[in-house]
């Protein structure tokens, strides 16, 4: 039940930056530049260190204990088995909100070119579909393609970034934040998601406690600069009054994008949301896999399919929650619960779905960091021999902030979002009520839940 090393150090580093990239540039710079105005660079800013001192632990352990499906990994055998399957539970909610967020994006900028009249949430579905059927190709062209589409994602938003700088004789603005500073702040950190996927494939990439690490840091060097760019061509472009307004990015390009350069554009919007759920997509079943491998879940989901070298049962899982994630956030929005936290339309249904997105990435990086903290104490042999290794006391010290920044992110949001860790509670409940009826089904066959894989040559 071991999978194949098929991506290497261009394809992680694609992962990567396609991943936390991805239609967040789109979808989601125009909602925090609309809240914080002026002080936006600062809202993206804060996002970037904070998620980057997340990273640092999740650097360390991937290092050191490089795995598939490693957010459950990590915590059954760092903390406890409830812990990892909490964890990835979490991981698991989390990263269908953001693939959730990224088809009903994809979907309206479809219907804005393509003169069809289709249900947004139908046509979400149908993307899922045909990304599903795509993903039958296997890893080794999916990793292809997220190198191609991250390059011509990249190249875009660079293009746009000069363009409109250029076309306002490079006007930096940037100064206050304004009063929803703080929902500026949570939105921008839903752009952030991403740079954990990649620890999910630690068994698929090769020399991994080497690539991963550096996979980690080019990208996260490459998305600070990509980000601010962006971010400052936009507010150049259309000011502090008219970003209230959320104009989209391509609207925004419309007056100086011509013939090739229009379509290129375009081309990268639907790129961007490719690499996001390419990204997604390729990882997160690795925690299904993980859990089915060390029977946490029935062993079916562990098997591997010979033709494409994926855990096509997981796989199969993943895709039907997706789609699951959807009906939910459509009954939601349709009965109008979410409307007074939220306005009632598809943009602010977007929005919910970054919310449940950083909350899930949140308590999954206090949960990493919590494993990072135990690491060289319950792995010294691995800790000494990773690829990077920070000294205990500077590795503790990351751990601290890591935890205490996620923690006061998910109490701040708890205040303005109360049903967002309200949803989050009954999955909880859930995978709680799931974790000990299966540890009841497998006490009576004399199998201790949590310890049946030899993950790390224990």
């Amino acid at each position: 039940m071991k999978l194949e090393k098929k991506i290497g150090l261009l394809g992680a580093i694609g992962i990567v930056t396609g991943g936390v990239i991805g239609m967040g540039a789109y979808v989601l710079v125009p909602g925090i530049s609309a809240n914080a105005g002026e002080g936006a660079w600062l809202a993206i800013m804060i996002a970037l260190i904070v998620s980057l001192i997340g990273v640092l632990p999740l650097i360390q352990i991937s290092s050191a204990l490089p795995v598939a499906g490693a957010g459950y990994l990590y915590g059954s055998r760092l903390i406890n088995p409830l812990a990892g399957t909490l964890v990835s539970g979490w991981a698991i909610i989390g990263g269908i909100s953001s693939l959730s967020l990224v088809s009903l994006g994809l979907a309206q900028y479809f219907l804005e070119y393509v003169p069809v009249t289709i249900n947004p949430f139908l046509l979400s579905i149908l993307f899922i579909a045909a990304f599903y059927l795509l993903y039958q190709f296997g890893l080794k062209l999916l990793a292809a393609l997220q190198i191609a589409m991250a390059f011509q994602l990249l190249i875009s938003l660079i293009a746009y970034a000069v363009i409109m700088l250029n076309a306002n004789n490079f006007e930096i603005i940037a100064g206050k934040p304004s009063e929803g500073f703080v929902i500026a702040v949570i939105l921008a950190f839903n752009v952030c998601f991403g740079f954990q996927i990649i620890i999910e494939l630690g068994e698929e990439i090769s020399n991994p406690k080497r690539n991963i690490p550096l996979a980690l840091i080019i990208g996260a060097g490459v998305i600070m600069i990509i980000y601010l760019a962006i971010l400052s061509g936009y507010l150049s472009e259309v000011g502090v009054e008219g970003a209230k307004l959320k104009p989209k990015l391509i609207d925004t390009a419309q007056p100086y994008f011509n013939g090739f350069m229009k379509v290129f554009f375009i081309v990268g919007v639907f790129f961007a949301g490719i690499t996001s759920y390419n990204a997604g997509a390729i990882a997160l079943p690795r925690e299904i896999f993980s859990m089915a491998r060390d029977k946490t879940l029935p062993s079916y989901f562990a098997k591997i399919n010979t033709r494409n070298g994926n855990p096509s049962n997981a796989v199969n899982l993943f895709f039907i929650i997706v789609i699951i994630m959807l009906l939910i956030g459509y009954a939601l929005h349709e009965t109008g619960l979410i409307a007074p936290y939220f306005d009632n339309t598809l943009d602010s249904l977007i929005e919910f779905y970054g919310f449940m997105t950083i909350l899930g990435i949140m308590l999954l990086t206090i949960f990493i960091s919590i494993s990072a903290f135990r690491l060289p104490k319950l792995y010294p042999k691995e800790f000494q021999n990773a690829y990077i290794k920070f000294p205990v006391s500077l590795l503790n010290v990351f751990v601290v902030i890591s935890i205490l920044s996620s923690a006061s992110l998910v109490l701040i949001m708890s205040l303005e979002k109360l049903i967002i860790p309200v949803i989050y509670i009954v999955f909880t409940a859930l995978i709680i009520g799931l974790f000990y009826l299966r540890k009841w089904q497998l006490r009576k066959q004399g199998i201790a839940i949590g310890k049946v894989y030899d993950a790390f040559g224990e």
